[in-house]
């Protein structure tokens, strides 16, 4: 398993499970690749999702339906809490520095950030995203109720959704998590 982007070499057999950035996912989706993760980090900033600070919410968080429309079998996450400039050459203070000294965009390179106490503070952009991932798990709950088609009708019902297209609006996906809620809700109740 490694980020590996480039299916021409994916296809050698170098790597067993190819983990391709949300940028270069096609063709790997199109081959049908058993078990597919998807990742992104500082070189995926235009037309699809990512987790940048200065990109809204809903950028983040439409990747749950990203995922689920594709089977995506789990995500990379670079940068968790690197607190370095470029190459680890000394430490940051990613309260003040959020870039590793103009290394990554802004937010990249950590997701949390340190606490007095030791454990992780959360940013905004990490709490988005672990409402993505529960948007998922509600997604794949619906269609172990019902069906995928209904929960791809659901997702669908406006606009498609690609790794390069989907709706910007902060509406789309509460909307669509509304949706899928009430649609639980109602094949519980059967």
């Amino acid at each position: 398993m490694d980020a590996l982007s480039d299916f021409e070499f994916y296809k050698t057999g170098a790597v067993s499970t190819p983990i391709p950035a949300n940028t270069a996912i096609e063709p790997f989706i199109e081959a049908n690749v058993p078990d597919l993760w998807v990742y992104y980090c500082c070189g995926q900033m235009v037309d699809v999702s990512n987790q940048f600070i200065s990109m809204p919410s809903a950028r983040n968080r439409v990747i749950a339906a990203q995922m689920y429309k594709y089977n995506i079998y789990g995500f990379l996450q670079w940068g968790y809490n690197f607190y370095y400039s470029q190459l680890s050459q000394y430490p940051i203070n990613p309260y003040v520095i959020n870039d590793s000294e103009s290394a990554f965009s802004a937010g990249d390179p950590f997701k949390v950030y340190p606490a007095p106490n030791g454990k992780p503070l959360d940013s905004i952009r990490y709490v988005v995203f672990a409402e993505a991932m529960q948007d998922l798990r509600a997604m794949q709950l619906l269609e172990s109720l019902t069906s995928r088609e209904n929960v791809m009708a659901i997702i669908e019902e406006n606009s498609e959704i690609t790794f390069s297209k989907f709706p910007h609006c902060p509406c789309y996906i509460l909307s669509v998590r509304e949706k899928i809620n009430r649609a639980v809700e109602k094949a519980l109740k059967k």
